[in-house]
């Protein structure tokens, strides 16, 4: 019979009835998590994946009216601010959720066997690190922003107004550890209503702060507005009010936390095996997101290379355009796979196998549903929704032709999204780092080779999608045969085995 997890209680506490009182709370946010292995699939995936949706969603929808903002104050702010948007999301995000990925990659499995103890020294290591990882960032990048926007195609027109920016975010990039970062966390504690809110009270609070930063506060030479350097303040100063409330949650024993941050639970020596385990398994998930911005990096490189310094800054700010939309599409789906990672793992860790046939299954047809129609609406309104960033004439001739064609085969992506979350939580982490690199590989060889064939620079805007039929062609095989493999076992009346996936079971 399974133990019931238990706290550590001092003898005074324990003739106090404090000891009874801690263990009696524990145990009722336990029989939350206690759901995730009982309680009907579909239901309780929505019922995960419904906040993510909203909060990814309303994420997504902030960057794109943050861009627009941006646009209709100038295309070469635009333009610059999308020029520093792949070091956002590529190393600051992209590092923070690497390890708020490994770190749930572990405690989910954890909770899901009972040990409590596991998961909150996993919590720990993640807070530790996590500190490190912003004190370092900014040193490295701070000293470093004009060689690096020079580097990311930052041209004469744009590159005072990208410093601008990007000082600020530079300085600050421990924003997004408190905020965006936090959300697989949350999910792993049942909190998805919680994940849901940080993200939208942010996104509130930046839409608030973005028009009276960027037109109205006065400026240096006389005007109104700051332009770029308003929209960084913006950004900051919500993220930051935000994390506060998200450090008060982890940390406080009144917040209704599962599991708290203590530091208690790495006593002794430090568990170096943990820290790599929680490493290892986000790399994957690193990988995915980073080279998500490779494309924008090296497109940006090319067009400066290969056009004339007139149209530099248009096609950067259509790349900005498309990137900010297919953010905003994707996050939906992306949305369910938030849901999905934490609800598998359990399950996984539970050892039920039917029911991780049935979350695999339904968050496939889900994902795909949602990615189909937001991509068809993307496809229909094309030149309206590049019309709302810029209305210069030559952005109207580029964006949606480029916009269509780079969106085109999203709707696979759900593929290799849900296979590297199921590698996560399976503890295959070697898996799970070969599908996230199979994309940002593809989207590299890809970008260096179709400009040089008779597309030109046109050419540019299929990779994205040959890179996405590519990972898919590896990711489809892979996850169809989980799918059978879970089935297989569900089918069986005492089916208590875990479902183990070794490669050489898959026949590609």
């Amino acid at each position: 019979m399974e133990s019931e997890p238990k706290l550590d209680c001092s003898e005074r506490e324990q003739t106090s009835g404090c000891c009874k009182r801690k263990n009696d709370k524990l145990q009722k946010e336990i029989n939350k998590h206690h759901l995730l292995g009982s309680a009907p699939v579909l239901k309780t995936l929505l019922a995960l994946s419904v906040p993510s949706i909203i909060s990814m969603f309303t994420n997504a929808l902030y960057s794109t009216v943050d861009s627009i903002f941006i646009g209709q104050y100038g295309k070469n702010d635009l333009a610059a601010v999308s020029l520093f948007m792949v070091v956002e999301i590529g190393v600051f995000l992209a590092l923070n959720a690497c390890f708020s990925v490994g770190a749930a990659a572990v405690m989910s499995p954890a909770l899901g066997e009972g040990k409590i103890e596991i998961a909150r020294k996993g919590l720990t290591y993640y807070w530790i690190v996590m500190i490190l990882l912003n004190i370092i960032l900014p040193a490295i990048f701070v000293p470093c922003l004009d060689p690096i926007l020079e580097f990311l195609g930052a041209t004469e027109q744009t590159l005072e107004k990208a410093r601008q920016y990007s000082l600020i975010i530079s300085i600050f990039p421990i924003g997004y550890a408190l905020t965006a970062a936090v959300g697989p966390l949350l999910r792993v504690e049942n909190k998805a209503n919680l994940s849901m809110w940080r993200q939208v009270i942010s996104v509130l609070l930046n839409l608030a702060f973005d028009p009276i930063l960027i037109f109205l506060v006065p400026n240096g030479d006389g005007g109104n507005g700051l332009g770029t350097q308003g929209a960084a303040i913006s950004t900051v100063v919500s993220q930051l009010i935000v994390g506060v409330w998200m450090v008060w949650f982890f940390v406080s024993s009144k917040s209704g936390a599962t599991i708290n941050l203590s530091l208690s639970s790495i006593k002794g020596s430090v568990d170096w095996k943990m820290i790599a385990k929680i490493c290892s398994l986000g790399l994957g998930q690193l990988l995915s997101n980073t080279g998500s911005q490779i494309a924008p990096i090296i497109f940006n490189i090319t067009f400066k290379r290969e056009l004339p310094a007139e149209s530099v800054e248009t096609y950067q700010a259509a790349m900005g355009a498309i990137t900010r939309i297919f953010t905003l599409i994707g996050m939906p789906a992306m949305g369910i796979a938030m849901g999905f990672v934490p609800f598998v793992g359990y399950n996984i860790g539970k050892k039920q196998p039917k029911r991780v046939y049935l979350i695999i299954k339904y968050a496939l047809i889900c994902m795909l549903l949602i990615g189909g129609f937001f991509l068809a609406m993307v496809e229909i309104f094309a030149p309206s929704i590049c019309k709302a960033f810029n209305s210069d004439p030559l952005f109207l001739e580029i964006a949606p032709k480029a916009m269509r064609i780079s969106i085109s085969m999203l709707w696979m992506f759900p593929f290799s999204y849900l296979l590297l979350g199921y590698f996560q939580v399976a503890q295959k982490a070697l898996f799970s780092l070969v599908i996230g690199a199979i994309q940002p590989i593809g989207v590299l060889i890809l970008s260096l080779v179709i400009p040089k064939t008779s597309l030109g620079i046109e050419g540019i805007w299929y990779v994205q999608p040959i890179a996405t039929i590519i990972s898919t062609c590896v990711s489809l095989p892979l996850i169809l045969n989980i799918i059978a493999k879970s089935k297989k076992l569900a089918d069986k009346e005492d089916a208590t085995e875990i479902i183990e996936f070794e490669m050489d079971d898959v026949k590609v």
